[in-house]
């Protein structure tokens, strides 16, 4: 059977009594209620038992007097009627154009159809909003909410996913997207296209994101975990890594909080089982004043472990923050040699076996 859900004002209402009326029949164990949350509410097999218990009363008016029996016949059909159709028989719906996905009415010129990706989806709700916030921080102008308490006993198996987002394509041309977000950011404010706030209760493991590669077919398919591209002008940081440690007013600090990392990019795998062809690259199209910039002050700029550090000839290694004193491989000369303001003050052949530079 289907069970309906009632709070205690959609029963008086139904019944053509107080609330105060309901109340007392809880409280005399005649009318059972369940608890979702803080709610008290009512099923329809616990209303319907208690319908088919009571009497209707002579001095209710006239109006009143057929609410029970009329409300009964109708929750036993609608239960009838759930266990012949237990779902909605949806069909598919033509969508007309609508307005262009990134049309600003305040804008002039902008959402033209012919530049931009107009939306035809069943579901399209929009909220313009004009109102600063009321009683300053901690609200939020919400489209959809979801809200997801996942409470099971110690030990328990589950997998609670609060959204989930599939899409399965075949398309050869076009591009697939399963969950596309656009920010327009006009003012000086911060704006953020995905924020996820993580919140370590336990000891297991809590990720901020999660992302799985998973070339299933083996055909050699071009997969990326993460692509960040910059489409405009010069951006400033492609990916940024911060520490930001809670102040000591926010509910959340407690001593020791500093906000830190003990690592701050790891490549890992299980032992024998992490392969990486190359942990980090730098394509051969990449131009710029520097590829590593260590700014911060540590014990070990690059700790190498048991690794070589190579290079090719002709680069070579600085040791003054002027480029003026280095030290570099000439493929040509087969020597190295000692720099100083880009001029070779001392060299050595790479032939030479046993050389004493101390003499």
């Amino acid at each position: 059977m289907k069970k309906m859900l009632y709070n205690i004002s959609e029963v008086a209402s139904y019944l053509g009594v107080n609330i105060e009326d309901i109340d007392h029949e809880i409280d005399q164990g005649q009318l059972e209620t369940i608890t979702v949350g803080n709610k008290l509410l009512v099923t329809s097999t616990a209303l319907q038992a208690f319908l088919s218990t009571r009497k209707i009363p002579e001095q209710r008016p006239s109006h009143q007097r057929w609410v029970y029996p009329a409300l009964f016949i109708m929750l036993m059909a609608g239960a009838a009627m759930g266990m012949v159709f237990p779902f909605p028989d949806w069909q598919s719906q033509i969508i007309g154009p609508q307005s262009a996905f990134y049309k600003d009415v305040k804008v002039a010129g902008t959402g033209d159809p012919e530049r931009y990706v107009p939306i035809n989806a069943p579901l399209d709700y929009r909220r313009l909003n004009q109102a600063a916030n009321p009683g300053g921080r901690g609200f939020s102008h919400t489209l959809i909410s979801l809200q997801h308490q996942n409470d099971v006993a110690s030990g328990a198996l589950s997998f609670p996913w609060t959204f989930f987002v599939n899409l399965d394509t075949n398309h050869d041309r076009g591009d697939g997207v399963a969950s596309n977000i656009n920010v327009h950011n006009r003012g000086s404010g911060w704006a953020s296209g995905y924020h996820v706030d993580s919140y370590a209760w336990g000891n297991g493991t809590t990720l901020g994101s999660n992302i799985e590669i998973r070339d299933v077919a083996g055909l050699g398919a071009y997969t990326v975990g993460m692509n960040i591209q910059n489409k405009g002008f010069p951006g400033n940081i492609g990916m940024q890594i911060q520490a930001g440690p809670f102040p000591q007013s926010h509910r959340f600090w407690k001593p020791g909080m500093d906000g830190s990392w003990q690592t701050g990019i790891k490549l890992s795998g299980k032992p024998g089982l992490a392969y990486f062809g190359t942990g980090m690259e730098f394509g051969p199209n990449t131009t710029g004043d520097r590829g590593i910039w260590l700014r911060g002050e540590f014990q070990a700029g690059i700790d190498m472990g048991n690794n070589d550090l190579r290079m090719n000839a002709g680069a070579a290694v600085q040791f003054a923050g002027d480029q003026a004193v280095a030290l570099r491989f000439n493929d040509s000369r087969q020597r190295l040699e000692f720099m100083y303001d880009n001029h070779v003050i001392a060299f050595l052949p790479v032939g030479n076996r046993d050389v004493d530079l101390t003499k």
